[in-house]
């Protein structure tokens, strides 16, 4: 029972992040056309980690007000 409340909270978690990934990622490269960054893979995940806790950030105080 254990193992199947994390397999389930796993998937669920997996799909909510994949979704956001889906919706964030264009704007993540249309901010980094924009500005004209260019786009390594050795950059790309510290970059995108970063663009994420902004984003987030911003939502999170969007919410609180």
């Amino acid at each position: 029972l254990i193992v199947f409340t994390i397999a389930i909270c796993a998937v669920w978690g997996l799909s909510n992040v994949l979704s956001l990934s889906l919706f964030i990622m264009p704007i993540f490269v249309a901010v980094f056309y924009i500005f004209n960054i260019d786009i390594s893979l050795k950059n790309l995940y510290g970059s995108y980690f970063i663009f994420l806790i902004i984003i987030n950030g911003l939502s999170w105080s969007v919410n609180q007000r």
